[in-house]
């Protein structure tokens, strides 16, 4: 793990890409309260809801086919496909519920800043998805998130599609048909775009992780 701090704010770097293991530290960076950002990867997997069902959600013969993990995070919203190319963003604190939402509104306007410095015009579009808008000037989605809170902890962890592969999510990812109808799409494919597709041109993850763990540091 790499670590970088500015007065209470941690910002910790995983070096691994097995999801058991980010699972983990995100876990016990969660139980210890304290606050910090926490910048992770993962080998091929989709991370399904606590509260869904994992065969509604995914298929499961293409995903054993390709050996894409399937896993169960601890809070609530829908699955995700992850892969090398997207980026886990994970913030925890602790404070009253007021201090929470605030501290959620800061980290969320600190994301968007920085889209903005490498080139994306990002906003919050409902309760979780950050989107920019594509060539025909359509919202795609480029980040959800999803979050917990355990008596005065808080986790708020998010996605960023960076050059994740959408043809594999597009396959892999089978969420009812009604919701996305309700969006107005007609696959999980037309409804997301990566970083990289959104600024024509070949993005470096790492790059991306380590000068966001170095422009968070003066903005927390």
């Amino acid at each position: 793990m790499g670590t970088f701090s500015k007065n209470r704010v941690h910002v910790v770097i995983s070096r691994t890409s097995n999801i058991y293991e980010n699972l983990e530290k995100e876990e016990q960076l969660f139980q210890a309260g304290e606050e910090t950002i926490f910048l992770w990867r993962n080998d091929p997997v989709v991370v399904v809801g606590k509260f869904q069902e994992t065969g509604r959600e995914a298929d499961l013969a293409f995903a054993s086919a390709n050996h894409i993990e399937i896993v169960k995070r601890s809070t609530g919203g829908g699955a995700v496909y992850q892969d090398h190319g997207n980026l886990n963003l994970s913030y925890i604190c602790s404070g009253s519920e007021k201090l929470l939402g605030q501290k959620i509104q800061n980290f969320c306007l600190n994301i968007v800043k920085f889209l903005e410095r490498v080139g994306a015009e990002a906003k919050w579009s409902g309760r979780n998805d950050l989107v920019i808008l594509d060539k025909e000037g359509k919202e795609r989605k480029i980040s959800g998130s999803a979050m917990k809170i355990q008596e005065d902890k808080l986790l708020f962890h998010m996605t960023l599609l960076v050059n994740t592969d959408c043809e594999v999510m597009n396959r892999v990812l089978t969420p009812e048909r009604a919701k996305l109808e309700s969006k107005g799409i007609t696959s999980v494919r037309n409804r997301v775009i990566t970083l990289e597709e959104h600024l024509n041109r070949v993005l470096d993850i790492d790059e991306i992780m380590s000068g966001f763990a170095e422009f968070i540091q003066w903005k927390m």
